[in-house]
């Protein structure tokens, strides 16, 4: 098992686009977040999330 993934972010003014692999390349989660600080929050939280599951 890895502890590690693999984290894209398209960083634009209004939001963020995020897709997060596992380091085999398989999709863990895709998802746009608000470019702000709530944004940020729950980007943080889902990778957490997304880290956990590989534990």
């Amino acid at each position: 098992m890895s502890n590690s993934l693999l984290v894209g972010i398209d960083v634009s003014l209004k939001d963020n686009k995020v897709r997060i692999l596992h380091p085999d390349g398989t999709s863990l989660a895709k998802f746009v977040v608000l470019n702000s600080v709530p944004g940020a929050n729950t980007l943080s939280k889902k990778l957490h999330n997304s880290l956990k599951k590989q534990l």
